[in-house]
């Protein structure tokens, strides 16, 4: 049977994605303590929020109050320690306790300490915090490595934020293989305050600001799952897009997702640009296959199905029911690991939308770590310009020189990196052999990929998002030019400000070709290669609103 080609909406997508997955229902923990009667907008304000991240944020806003909000300083202090001790029990697990602590010590502390004016936005936080240890007592799950406590996701839902899938990658963890996370006494709970990925900051016009941000401490995941008694639900481990270069989970809220598609939903975060894949002779010449590899943001999506199947079943997921799938980079590190012989039955399902990215042979991956070498040896001084860094570094022994790589701070890698626009060319994982075999082309050719039901598609429009950086200088019949764009996406200006008539056909013309050519070769050609393979292979083309860039 040939890939048949659908043209669907947004909506559409979302349906085939479930039907790809398939229902099944999911358990939910007992609750040791009883609902709160709270109003709705504070339900509403509890929302995506851990119980100790409400109770730290009702600790700075303690904090936050004049002096004169109190007799002495003493009571806030005194106030403080109370919610230490709140803090400490949620931690223990003991939420009765909390529940009591915060009543008894916190809120009556409160009334009789803090002056009537301050009282009130004090006791709102206080609300909030009863109700996302409630959340937390409904939530606690247990892993693998400890007790994991969530939060209210919104949309009928429930969500662990935050949660460690690995070591965190950093000191002599640096480019290696993910190792697994060390386990923890009492309760982790749901978080927001966890770091992206290292990476150039991006507008959300993916215009650079030539500034690093994020933290090598970044192997996190967010799971959200619907509420109810359920169990045995199918999962979608979810990859994000940006070049591998740029992204995080912070971006996907999956919680309408997973309550309207009854799924477990895994959003992950993996190293990002020169700390995801790079590779030098230099660096783990004793280590395993995977850590010489390079291919570091490979290995961590792998790492992170495997703590899915180990783990997924204590949020009501089924992990003989795994499906893996990302959007633009998400989608080539999903066709990665199709092709990987390390990620073989950890999923069972892969979904590729707009995938985009190429691989490179080692020698290749070396060449371009040189070059960044000699840049980082430019920068701090060592040596006047890029061919006497040349020269300093080919004389280094293997030693000295993984020493100097290792003793750099993040930012000064990743700005090695980066070009004189602030983003990252051409990040590409290596074809080292042992994470990645070969070109996909050619291990599915070889029927050597993991043989799972898939689906690939593309969009009408793969480039027009990023065209006004493609082509910034060209000029428009408005005495602008194409970067002005950006700013049309950002609301600053109006479409017919920046374009006249020739020039959206222009433009639409210069994004229609490439658009063409991504669907051939990401799409059309791996599926006519996997279909001569296996059943079980779809592709989607999806096309949004009427033809033009008007």
């Amino acid at each position: 049977m040939k890939a048949v080609w659908q043209r669907v909406s947004k909506y559409c997508v979302i349906v085939i994605i479930a039907a790809l997955i398939a229902s099944f229902g999911l358990s939910c923990v007992s609750a040791p303590v009883s609902a709160p009667a709270v109003s709705p907008e504070i339900a509403s304000k509890a929302v995506g929020i851990g119980a100790v991240d409400a109770l730290s944020d009702l600790k700075t806003q303690l904090f936050s109050l004049p002096k004169t909000a109190f007799a002495d300083e003493g009571q806030r202090d005194r106030l403080a320690a109370a919610i230490d001790e709140v803090i400490d029990k949620v931690k223990d697990g003991n939420y009765g306790g909390a529940f009591t602590g915060l009543q008894k010590s916190v809120r009556s502390g409160v009334r009789k300490w803090v002056g009537a004016p301050y009282q009130e936005k004090l006791l709102e936080a206080i609300d909030i915090a009863v109700v996302c240890i409630y959340n937390a007592s409904q939530t606690t799950v247990e892993t693998a490595y400890g007790k994991l406590a969530g939060a209210d996701g919104g949309n009928d839902s429930w969500v662990w934020k935050g949660v460690p899938y690995a070591k965190p990658p950093v000191g002599e963890l640096r480019w290696k293989a993910p190792q697994e996370p060390e386990p923890w006494q009492g309760v982790r709970h749901s978080t927001s305050k966890f770091s992206v990925a290292t990476q150039p900051l991006m507008s959300a016009q993916w215009v650079p600001a030539n500034r690093v941000v994020g933290s090598e401490d970044c192997l996190y995941m967010n799971i959200f799952r619907p509420k109810g008694e359920a169990k045995g639900l199918p999962v979608l481990v979810w990859i994000h897009g940006g070049a591998n270069f740029f992204g995080g989970a912070v971006g996907y809220d999956a919680s309408k997702m997973a309550s309207k598609c009854n799924m477990v939903v895994v959003v992950i975060q993996y190293r990002l640009g020169p700390f995801g894949w790079f590779v030098h002779p230099a660096l783990n010449s004793e280590g395993s296959a995977e850590d010489r590899s390079g291919n570091y943001g490979t290995l961590d999506t792998i790492q992170a199905l495997k703590w899915v199947q180990k783990n997924i079943a204590a949020f009501g997921g089924d992990p003989n029911n795994v499906t893996v799938g990302g959007q633009s980079a998400g989608g080539f590190n999903t066709m990665n690991i199709l092709i990987s012989p390390l990620a073989k039955g950890l999923f069972h399902r892969a979904l590729v939308m707009s995938c985009g990215g190429s691989l490179i042979s080692l020698e290749e991956g070396i060449a371009r770590t040189n070059a960044m070498i000699d840049k980082m040896l430019v920068a701090d001084g060592t040596c006047a310009d890029a061919a006497a860094a040349a020269q300093y570094r080919a004389a280094l022994s293997p030693e000295k020189l993984e020493a100097y790589l290792r003793g750099k701070s993040a930012e000064e890698v990743m700005r090695a990196a980066m070009n004189p626009r602030g983003t990252v060319d051409n990040v590409s994982p290596f074809i080292d052999g042992a994470v990645i075999p070969g070109k996909a082309i050619d291990v599915i050719a070889a029927g050597k990929h993991n043989h799972v039901p898939i689906i690939l598609g593309s969009t009408a429009d793969e480039l027009k998002p990023f065209m006004p950086a493609f082509g910034a200088a060209i000029p428009t019949s408005r005495g602008r030019t194409w970067l002005d764009a950006f700013k049309v996406m950002s609301g600053a200006l109006k479409l017919d400000e920046v374009f006249g008539p020739e020039d959206k056909a222009l433009y639409d013309a210069c994004g229609k070709y490439p658009s063409l050519s991504w669907k051939a070769t990401m799409v059309d050609s791996v599926a006519r290669a996997l279909k001569e393979k296996q059943d079980g292979v779809y592709c989607y083309f999806f096309r949004w609103g009427e033809p033009g860039s008007g």
